[in-house]
Formats: C-alpha cells, structure tokens, sequence
C-alpha cells in the first residue's frame, strides 16, 4: 500500500509539475486522510512545485536546463505558464494579448500532431514566453505611441475599426491620436470607485460615444455601424476599466 501511495503521489506530482494545475479533492480528504493516519508515517508537508515566472528570464532558463525531464514536459510548463499570463492580462490588451494567445495554442496542435519536434517545440514556445513578457509586439508602431503601453492598448482596439465611408482606413498616425484622445476622455470621467458607480460610467460611455459621433464621424469621415459601434464602446469600457481601476 504504502509503494502505491508513493507511485501515484509522484504521477500526481509530475502532472501538476508539467501542467501547473491543481486539483480539488475536497470530497476524497477524510479518505484520504483515514488512510495516512492508519498506515502511513510522512515528514511534513513541503512546497515542491513552483510556478514558472515568465517574466523572469533566470527562471525560464531554468527550465530549459532541467536535465530531469524531456524537452517536451519543459515545453508544456512553459506553455501552462504562458497562457496562464494571456489569460490573467487578456483584459489590461486584448489585441496583443489574444494574437499571442492564438500563436501559443497554434504551437500546441503542431506539436501534437507531430508537426514540431519536441526541442523545436521548446524552442518555439520559450520565444512566444519572452516575448509575451517583453511585450514584443512584432509590429512598429506609430511613433507618438512608442513607450506608451495605455496607448499602444488602446490603439490596438480601435486599429481595425477606424475606416471612413469610402472604405479606407483612417491613417496611422490619426488612429494613434485617436487612441490618445480616448484616454484623456477616460482620465477626465474617472473618480474614485467608477466601476461600481453606473452613474458614473453612463457619463464615461457617452462622452466616447459624443466624441465618435461630433469628431469620428462629423470631422475625419469614420462610419460604424450602430451594432459595431456598441461593441467598440463595450470592449473600449473593459479596456478602462483594466487600465485604470479604481
């Protein structure tokens, strides 16, 4: 019983090493804790898992040197940890963050279906991992917006929504101030407690919508439709209100 006991606890223990997951076993503890109690003696319990910091580059590095496991279960750790930053931050940039969360997912199925190679497959997801944490956004970008995170967020919302009635889009620069001038709007309506105060985000949402309506539409011709233009104002809120809480 007792080599049961140890060959099943170090499965768990690789699994929730490759994987960082956890698992609930609430309902089985009293089992489980009946069973220690009359047959097993155990030293206390240690901490022997710790997740992957992937803004840390001496922590990824030590992953990848681990000699203790494959190239792929080091693959998988970084990838668990990856998507866990994608997901937590996904709000605070939606655009950068959903474009490496798709390259991150596309790197998984090549690998699974033997498209990579598990060190190419190591290799390929410790560069989605650092750029992730760089923000390295493989693109320029305008440069009124170089060194501006809030900005560059903002921008990359509205990039593809800025077109005028004749089907060209707004030019770079214009759609970058634009980004801009949005942010001065949410920092002119933001108070203390905002997003719990629907008065308050009332005022914040059409003051965006007057700005798209008086300055968007009337002076620089961008034409959206009242459904696109409900879910910009709607994605253009979550942003803020990743941005600036409070």
């Amino acid at each position: 019983m007792k080599q049961d006991w140890k060959r099943f606890s170090e499965l768990r223990r690789s699994v929730q090493l490759r994987y960082q997951e956890t698992v609930d076993l609430k309902e089985f503890e009293p089992k489980i804790q009946k069973l220690l109690d009359d047959h097993v003696i155990a030293m206390p319990a240690q901490i022997i898992i710790e997740m992957v910091n992937i803004n840390d580059p001496k922590a990824l590095q030590a992953v990848v040197e681990d000699a203790g496991i494959t190239d792929a279960s080091k693959a998988d750790r970084i990838a668990s940890a990856t998507r866990r930053t994608l997901t937590e931050r996904m709000d605070e940039d939606p655009s950068f963050y959903a474009k490496f969360s798709a390259l991150l997912e596309e790197t998984i199925r090549d690998y699974r279906s033997r498209r990579l190679s598990e060190r190419d497959y190591l290799n390929s997801v410790v560069d989605l991992a650092q750029k992730v944490a760089s923000k390295d956004r493989g693109r320029r970008v305008p440069e009124v917006l170089k060194g501006n995170d809030d900005g560059q967020a903002f921008f990359g919302v509205i990039e593809t929504k800025m077109v005028t009635e004749a089907g060209a889009p707004l030019d770079e620069r214009e759609t970058a101030m634009v980004a801009l001038r949005l942010i001065e709007i949410v920092k002119a309506h933001h108070i203390v407690d905002i997003w719990t105060n629907e008065v308050a985000q009332n005022a914040l949402r059409n003051a965006i919508d007057d700005y798209f309506f008086d300055v968007l539409r009337d002076q620089k011709g961008v034409v959206l439709s009242v459904e696109d233009l409900d879910t910009l104002e709607l994605d253009l809120m979550k942003l803020a209100r990743a941005r600036f809480p409070g």
